[in-house]
C-alpha cells in the first residue's frame, strides 16, 4: 500500500528546467552545497505540507521543484473544510522549528549560520500575506471562515 502510494507520488514530481541550470551553475561556481542545502530546507517545508495533506486525504496534483523553492499543488484544495486546509497551510511554517533544531544539532560554524539564516528567511518569506505564499493562503482561508465571499 505505502509503496504504491509513493510510486504514484514519484510520478507527480517534476523539476523545472531552469532548476537544472541552477544546479549546473552552482556546481560550476563551487556553490552546489549551499544551493542544495537551501533547496533542501524548502523541500522539507513542502514535505510537511504534503504529510498533512495526506493525513487529511487530499488529492495531490503535482509537486514541482523550482529554482528557488518547491510548490505542492492539491486537486481538492478549497473544496475541503477550512480548518483542514488551514492545518495543511500551517504545516509548512511549523516545520521550520524542527528544521532549526536539526540544524543546531547537526552542523557547526559558518555552515550552521548560513543554514539558520536560510531557514529563517524561508520561514518569514512564506508568511508574507501574498498568494501563493502560506501567509496569503492562510489569510484567504481566515477571511473565508469569517465572511461569505460568494455573496460579495
Amino acid at each position: 500500500m505505502i509503496i504504491q502510494h509513493l510510486k504514484k507520488l514519484y510520478l507527480k514530481i517534476s523539476i523545472h528546467p531552469i532548476t537544472l541550470l541552477y544546479f549546473l551553475f552552482s556546481w560550476l561556481g563551487g556553490y552546489l552545497k549551499w544551493y542544495l542545502s537551501t533547496l533542501c530546507i524548502v523541500c522539507l517545508h513542502e514535505l510537511c505540507h504534503l504529510l498533512m495533506a495526506y493525513y487529511f486525504h487530499f488529492q495531490v496534483y503535482k509537486i514541482e521543484i523550482l529554482p528557488f523553492g518547491a510548490y505542492l499543488s492539491l486537486e481538492d484544495f478549497y473544496f475541503q473544510p477550512i480548518w483542514k486546509e488551514m492545518c495543511v497551510v500551517l504545516a509548512g511554517p511549523s516545520s521550520h522549528l524542527f528544521i532549526y533544531i536539526g540544524i543546531c544539532l547537526l552542523t557547526k560554524g559558518v555552515y550552521q549560520d548560513y543554514l539558520l539564516t536560510m531557514n529563517m528567511f524561508v520561514f518569514w518569506f512564506n508568511l508574507l500575506p501574498l498568494y501563493p505564499m502560506d501567509g496569503g493562503r492562510f489569510f484567504s482561508l481566515l477571511l473565508q471562515s469569517i465572511m461569505d465571499l460568494k455573496k460579495l
